[in-house]
């Protein structure tokens, strides 16, 4: 049963200091994806956020907090991935 830890997801993004992602072809479209970027996002726990990549000087650039897109609208490989998904980010408005 996976939901106790994707329960968890909100409280371990926000304890991290700083937040970093590898993209990929599929990265903005996938649900769980949004959903890490949208906690980094709303809680504003932290503010630096890191994407790695190889093509880049350094590998590393440094971006601005912010959404990546609904995650309720975001591609799952579990269908029924999606309640919890709702359930997760209904507590948090997508205003600034």
């Amino acid at each position: 049963n996976p939901f106790p830890g994707v329960q968890m997801l909100p409280a371990i993004v926000a304890c991290c200091e700083e937040f970093a992602y590898i993209p990929h072809d599929a990265y903005a479209d996938r649900a769980w994806c949004r959903t890490e970027q949208f906690f980094h996002w709303r809680l504003r726990a932290h503010t630096r956020k890191w994407r790695l990549d190889g093509d880049s000087p350094g590998g590393v650039v440094e971006e601005l907090p912010r959404s990546n897109g609904d995650p309720a609208t975001g591609e799952l490989y579990l269908e029924a991935d999606r309640v919890a998904l709702v359930n997760l980010t209904a507590f948090f408005d997508e205003g600034d």
